[in-house]
């Protein structure tokens, strides 16, 4: 089950959990699972970033990249990737295309709850 994986995660710390739950969320923008990354925000959050505004977002980000194929960086540096701030930790994936680089980023509160999203590099 679910809850099983996300315990087995837990064991090797926070850090891997939230960047675990970073990523996917990630890869499901970048694979155009649009609908199901919708699913992984917090309820309030769904409001804000309806399935069409996470496309719409995406896709402008990398327009400039013509079209070619975009890969998500899951082994990024957490020391780089991983901010801590009130509200949760900031998580950044970087995508990479022979285009360009951008990243996805996520703010994750302390339930595992994507609460904010970024498109964009800072």
């Amino acid at each position: 089950s679910l809850g099983v994986v996300w315990w087995v995660l837990g064991l090797n710390g926070v850090g891997m959990d939230l960047k675990a739950i970073a990523n996917d969320f990630a890869t499901k923008i970048v694979g155009s699972e649009y609908g199901t990354a919708n699913q992984m925000l917090s309820p309030e959050l769904r409001e804000d970033w309806s399935v069409e505004a996470l496309k719409v977002a995406y896709e402008e980000m990398i327009e400039y990249f013509e079209g070619a194929p975009v890969r998500v960086i899951t082994d990024f540096d957490e020391s780089i990737g991983m901010t801590k701030v009130d509200e949760g930790t900031f998580v950044y994936v970087p995508l990479e295309s022979e285009g360009g680089v951008e990243a996805v980023s996520v703010l994750i509160d302390d339930s595992n709850r994507i609460i904010e999203v970024e498109f964009g590099r800072p």
